[in-house]
């Protein structure tokens, strides 16, 4: 994966987070993740702690 250097990134429809997740390992600065599925959303919080 390339590296996001200080971007900040929006993942649309982004379910578990694994691109969220991947994007912050890879640099970003911050990342908006959205999706229409609350149980998807609460495991990406849990994910992250």
């Amino acid at each position: 994966m390339r590296q996001f250097n200080c971007v900040d990134v929006l993942n649309a429809f982004c379910y578990t987070g694994g691109f969220t997740l991947a994007a912050l390992a890879s640099g970003a600065r911050r990342v908006t993740s959205v999706d229409s599925s609350a149980p998807a959303l609460q495991r990406l919080r849990d994910t992250c702690g």
